[in-house]
């Protein structure tokens, strides 16, 4: 099972790493926005420059279709007459008459308008087809105007502030409810034992005054074996959730796990705060 200490340091990392990932989304997005803004601009060029492409594609497919058109009809369009050998009979000879003329295929001016041809009309039906609907094209074109583009940029800066300063505040800001939140450190029930780690006299009484006007029950109030230049705030196995407030509300830095010689000295304290020769100073 995990330690409701571990989970409390898991939630107030959490919204470091939101930020983080909002920050990357929105910078992604960025990139994304400008490399789109780009290709627009080059396309808009480029139909500047070649504003007759359509009808041009459309003509160079005209033409291949009546090259087509006219090579098939000179290969199908004539039929060659094969000479049929003569039989050799006693019957008297029959002269067929000549056969009818093959009319000659129309010259390319004669074909029939573009839209009677059946191939041509096939083709342009099924580009038609994957066009997509007149609205969605509407829609498209009014999107990627750059003013729709550069109102798209200022609601992702937007959402992107809003996801980062809305994550913090949900994740760490001020609580909703009166009662405290589930794994959250309740000053009232961690005892707090203060020893006095210089020569000054009164230090530790000093410092226990501190831990009570904190909310902290008070514990044990003499003096440490040994001498520390810096306060220190060392907790019981279980407790680094509630040592790390108590370090926080103090405005002490160094947290650390309590060694057998301070715990003896301490009792039964869950967090104990060695006051140095820095909490000395005026």
């Amino acid at each position: 099972m995990v330690p409701a200490a571990d989970v409390y340091d898991v939630v107030l990392d959490l919204p470091a790493y939101v930020s983080l990932a909002a920050i990357l989304t929105f910078a992604l997005l960025l990139s994304l926005y400008a490399s789109h803004r780009r290709d627009l601009q080059r396309l808009y060029a480029w139909m500047e420059r070649d504003a007759d492409h359509p009808s041009a594609d459309l003509a160079a497919s005209e033409a291949l279709l009546d090259r087509a058109e006219a090579d098939l009809e000179a290969v199908f369009g004539t039929a060659d007459v094969a000479a049929e050998p003569e039989a050799v009979s006693s019957e008297p000879t029959v002269v067929a008459p000549p056969p009818p003329p093959v009319p000659a295929p129309p010259p390319p001016a004669a074909w029939p308008p573009t839209s009677e041809r059946p191939a041509l009309e096939r083709i342009t039906m099924e580009r038609e087809a994957l066009q997509p609907h007149p609205r969605w094209r509407r829609l498209a074109r009014r999107v990627t105007q750059p003013r729709a583009l550069e109102i798209v940029g200022i609601l992702a800066v937007v959402l992107g502030l809003a996801a980062i300063f809305g994550s913090e505040q949900l994740l760490t800001g001020q609580e909703s409810s009166p009662g405290p939140k589930p794994g959250a450190v309740v000053p009232e029930n961690v005892t707090v034992a203060v020893l006095n780690g210089t020569s000054v006299p009164g230090l530790a009484a000093k410092v226990g005054d501190d831990v009570t006007v904190n909310g902290f029950t008070l514990g044990t109030v003499t003096n440490s074996r040994d001498q520390f230049d810096q306060t220190v705030v060392m907790y019981e196995p279980g407790q680094q959730a509630a040592a790390r407030k108590v370090a926080h509300d103090l405005g002490v830095q160094p947290v650390q796990s309590i060694d057998r010689q301070t715990e003896q000295v301490a009792g039964n304290a869950d967090v104990v705060v060695i006051a140095g020769a820095d909490r000395a100073k005026p």
